[in-house]
């Protein structure tokens, strides 16, 4: 579903949609997996979204696709009995519910994937048995303060987890692709020991975070 040029049509699409409807509509990206989860998972599954949120409208629009997870390994938790929602939260910390996409729709077994999709729906507010400030959504999304969960019967609380993230990971040389040129990017950086390849974040750059990146790079985003 997604690929590579991931950033680069999230532009495009920016582009026709602000033409056509004088709308301002920006890319958020999310790459899930069981070491987000607080605390981690040992899942080998994965997720890639796109977020891309009209910041007039205060409304977004959802694709979302998991590997590795069947629609008969998901199981309904939170407040209302679903098994995906988007929670107010850092890396690392978990908060409280923010967002409830399968209240809205729900996912679809596509092959041997997962797919979620929805559009236009509003960033918080009322969702069935919980409510949230459209507000703090809105501010909690700017500054990379939202994450989403998956629920399995094997991980009730959350199987695989992903931070919704303005900008695209693995694109290190931010040209809006992803491509070759961001892994030598990444090596040059790794190899000056640079603090940019901190890609895990725990303060030190070693072959951990030469295999996030590569999971990142092999995701598209």
């Amino acid at each position: 579903m997604f690929n590579r040029s991931l950033k680069s049509a999230a532009g495009v699409l920016v582009a026709c949609i602000g033409t056509a409807a004088s709308a301002h509509i920006v890319p958020f990206y999310i790459q899930m997996d069981g070491d987000q989860v607080v605390p981690p998972t040992p899942s080998l599954a994965t997720g890639v979204g796109l977020l891309m949120y009209n910041e007039h409208a205060l409304e977004f629009e959802l694709d979302l696709t998991i590997t590795g997870i069947a629609l008969e390994d998901l199981v309904g938790g939170g407040p209302n009995n679903t098994p995906c929602q988007i929670l107010f939260g850092k890396f690392g910390e978990n908060g409280d519910y923010a967002i409830d996409p399968t209240y809205w729709a729900d996912f679809e077994q596509v092959g041997d994937k997962l797919h979620l999709y929805m559009d236009r729906i509003t960033l918080g507010g009322f969702q069935g048995a919980f409510g949230s400030d459209v507000g703090a959504c809105d501010e909690a999304l700017w500054n990379e303060e939202l994450y989403i969960i998956v629920r399995t019967a094997a991980f009730p609380d959350g199987e695989i987890r992903g931070q919704i993230l303005g900008n695209c990971r693995a694109d290190v040389n931010d040209d809006g692709f992803v491509d070759t040129l961001d892994v030598i990017s990444f090596l040059a950086l790794f190899n000056d020991q640079h603090p940019d390849a901190d890609f895990d974040g725990n303060g030190f750059i070693n072959t951990l975070d030469f295999i996030d990146f590569l999971n990142s790079f092999n995701l598209g985003c």
